[in-house]
């Protein structure tokens, strides 16, 4: 085929050709790559924003469907809301009754601008119709202050009727397709064919629950229009810049190029121009070369700056998941090959769930942050700090003596307990339990055995009374069971009030 084309073209021709087709694919790969994470920002930034607008009506919408209480549910004043927020355009709530376990079914139209039950069946409809013949037999023979109670009743009866009447009618009626599943981890889904986005929050009363909504997401598929258009143009722009290039390009320069090629065949996270040879020309390939080495350290920034926030916990500023389930190992590794003492804290905020019961999901967050800011305050500059989930964090530090290990972590207690953080009723201030476990150079064990002794001490410090440290030398269980938690080997240091 070489044979072939090399009668058909001449090597500029091919030069062309092939590299065009290079940068065509390149061009095409980094869009392409820019639209995936530019898209998928947008449309979870949109799934939060769905989310958020209906989370403060979580709790009362619990509380109504646990005591089946339809009157607060469909009164007008939550209509109004509902009609308030933006782009909703359906509702429903499903869950059952803490006390009856009755099922509870109710949903929202905003085409339809009513809220109506799902659960009416023909029995409903007949007891209600009895009442109020009931209600207006009682009228006639009645007169005075009976008679003003019972046409209240007889009112409230009429209403009640024509609600079930309606839900009746309506109560299979939706042109929307409900299909998102009931998973926290995935609490939305984009529906194309619809241009909806579907948003799933459970409920938070003892027998549970579902609210599941629809928002329209018509305004989220023109701006991706818009994103395709913009990246559209710019692959047009830099393909054109490419042709002006590669018609510039000679036979004599064809070996720099396959070089530079091969430089960009690499891995983008490898990729190192500082040295390629045509970085010193000072002609078009020289110009080529240090285009190409501009592109690939703007992307890997990017790459970088993508990393660094997937490393770190965006609420708190310390060590995220990714980055603790990527460096636990390597540190306690490293610390052990140093022939140093390994120290492994965990730290748990106490009653963290009655704070957030009580001040919202809000201030939680900001206690979070404060905590995690004391944290940080107390480490000296070699220690490790992540939180990895909830109000849980741990700290990993490289030490010379175990008590330095129970230095760091009461030091971590007491930036804590010193931010004097109000907890909730009878609680006093905001402190943390603490389960650290100190490993002797020489020891032979995993990490994961280390991370599950400091837990189990956490876990007894809390049941000792929290607001303390349990901290112990690393055991072998199998070999000694009765070393964990006993004098000398293991310590406890319970807080000074």
């Amino acid at each position: 085929m070489n044979k072939f084309a090399s009668k058909l073209l001449s090597v500029n021709q091919m030069l062309f050709f092939s590299h065009l087709f290079l940068v065509m694919v390149i061009i095409i790969g980094m869009s392409f790559s820019r639209y995936e994470s530019e898209w998928n920002t947008r449309v979870e930034s949109a799934g939060l924003i769905a989310q958020q607008s209906l989370s403060s009506m979580i709790n009362d919408i619990s509380l109504s469907v646990a005591g089946r209480n339809y009157t607060k549910l469909t009164m007008p004043s939550q209509l109004n809301h509902l009609q308030g927020i933006e782009n909703l355009l359906f509702m429903e709530i499903r869950g059952q009754s803490d006390y009856s376990g009755l099922p509870v079914g109710v949903r929202f139209s905003h085409d339809e601008d009513i809220i109506w039950r799902t659960d009416v069946s023909a029995e409903d409809i007949i007891r209600a119709k009895q009442t109020l013949h009931g209600l207006s037999q009682s009228l006639v023979d009645s007169s005075g202050d009976k008679r003003v109670k019972l046409q209240y009743l007889f009112n409230k009866s009429s209403e009640d009727l024509r609600m079930l009447e309606r839900s009746m009618v309506l109560k299979n009626e939706t042109r929307f397709e409900v299909r998102l599943a009931s998973d926290d981890d995935h609490p939305f889904v984009l529906v194309p064919k619809t241009q909806s986005l579907q948003i799933h929050i459970p409920l938070v009363n003892k027998s549970g629950g579902s609210l599941f909504a629809v928002f329209d997401a018509s305004a989220l598929y023109q701006l991706r229009s818009d994103i395709v258009r913009s990246l559209a143009v710019e692959a047009v722009v830099a393909i054109l810049v490419s042709i002006l290039i590669i018609l510039s390009v000679t036979y004599w320069i064809v070996k720099p190029i396959r070089r530079m090629a091969s430089y960009m065949s690499q891995d983008i996270e490898k990729m190192n121009f500082s040295t390629l040879p045509e970085l010193d020309r000072r002609d078009e390939i020289g110009s080529l070369a240090r285009m190409l080495k501009m592109l690939a350290e703007k992307v890997q920034a990017q790459l970088k700056e993508l990393r660094h926030k997937s490393d770190t916990d965006a609420l708190t500023g310390l060590g995220g998941r990714h980055s603790y389930n990527t460096s636990a190992e390597v540190f306690y590794r490293h610390t052990m090959a140093s022939k140093r003492y390994f120290g492994l804290i965990i730290c748990d905020i106490d009653n963290f769930k009655l704070f957030n019961d009580n001040f919202g999901h809000s201030r939680g967050d900001e206690v979070l942050k404060i905590v995690a800011d004391a944290i940080n305050s107390a480490l000296l500059g070699d220690e490790l700090a992540f939180r990895i989930g909830g109000e849980e964090f741990v700290v990993m530090a490289s030490c010379c003596h175990c008590d330095e290990v129970h230095r760091l972590a009461e030091r971590v207690r007491n930036h804590v307990a010193n931010r004097n953080l109000p907890h909730a009723r009878q609680m006093g201030t905001v402190t943390i339990s603490v389960g650290a476990v100190c490993v002797s150079p020489g020891q032979s064990v995993s990490y994961r055995e280390v991370f599950e002794q400091a837990d189990s001490l956490l876990y007894d410090a809390k049941t000792a009374g929290k607001n303390r440290i349990r901290l112990c030398r690393f055991s072998d269980r199998n070999n000694d069971p009765s070393a964990l938690f006993e004098m000398p080997i293991c310590k406890e240091f319970a807080s000074r009030k």
